[in-house]
């Protein structure tokens, strides 16, 4: 079952106890994809442990440690993860709105703590980290050389 197989039974009036205000749907989906991220990583052995809401501020991290020859992706051995969770119900990902994501946007004379740090930023600084989008949606054309 992934996160997605949840929210579908929960869209089509499955599971009425689950359904809340369409602001929860987001929230609810970022907390299956946790559950299914942890169980799917340290019970395969890929990782010891995830991290949840890790001081990046993204949704959950993670250590591979998995030896290179049963590595099931492109991704290599030791690197750190960086998942962002993001629920999509009416729009694909294209690259405008994948960019806003990874670079933010700059809020002038909001008040309040000082915004994040944005994905590009500490994919500059830190080369043995990867960046991953955990997604319901469908992904533009253009930007399918980055799915995995």
């Amino acid at each position: 079952m992934t996160p997605n197989d949840k929210l579908s039974a929960t869209e089509d009036g499955g599971d009425a106890a689950s359904a809340g205000l369409p602001s929860y749907g987001g929230y609810e989906y970022q907390i299956l994809a946790t559950v299914w991220l942890g169980l799917e990583l340290t019970l395969s052995g890929r990782a010891a442990a995830i991290i949840v809401e890790p001081p990046s501020a993204e949704d959950v991290a993670a250590q591979l440690d998995v030896p290179a020859e049963a590595a099931a992706s492109h991704i290599e051995v030791g690197k750190f993860l960086q998942i962002q969770i993001k629920l999509r119900n009416k729009f694909l990902w294209n690259r405008r709105a994948f960019g806003a994501l990874l670079a933010g946007r700059i809020k002038k004379g909001t008040p309040g703590p000082a915004p994040r740090e944005r994905p590009v930023e500490y994919l500059k600084t830190t080369p043995s980290c990867h960046y991953i989008l955990l997604t319901n949606a469908p992904v533009d054309s253009g930007l399918q050389n980055f799915v995995i």
